[in-house]
């Protein structure tokens, strides 16, 4: 992995402040940071230019957020991928995220610091896929 400004981040949530305020607080550690809504404009993301880091909440309307990680399966890209959700209820939803892929799970609401822990524990080495 490249150093800080180098390495890019992909925030898929359909929750608009979520993905202000992260991508304000991930900016100013200095990486490269954009955010879509929805799954389907995450996939095509995915395509087109896979990021360094996804960031992205399992549960939204429309395409399920798993399916973006099935996806990115096939894609064969080595992108890491930090699961956010409110869900902590739904125990087979961060089971099924994780069995699909995802590297680390956060927990909404989640405090600044420890998503500058996961981000950086994520992209300081090699990507394992």
């Amino acid at each position: 992995m490249g150093h800080i400004g180098e390495q890019s981040i992909l925030i898929c949530d359909n929750e608009e402040l979520i993905c202000w305020a992260l991508k304000e607080h991930l900016r100013g550690l200095g990486y490269t940071v954009d955010s879509v809504g929805s799954s389907a404009d995450c996939i095509a993301r995915l395509e087109a230019q896979p990021p360094d880091l996804l960031i992205l909440d399992p549960v939204m309307p429309g395409v399920c957020g798993l399916h973006v990680l099935d996806r990115l399966k096939t894609l064969q890209a080595p992108v890491q991928t930090l699961v956010l959700s409110a869900h902590t209820n739904k125990h087979t939803t961060v089971q099924s995220a994780l069995r699909l892929g995802a590297d680390r799970y956060q927990r909404k609401p989640f405090m600044m610091a420890d998503i500058t822990a996961s981000v950086a524990h994520l992209l300081s080495g090699p990507c394992p896929r």
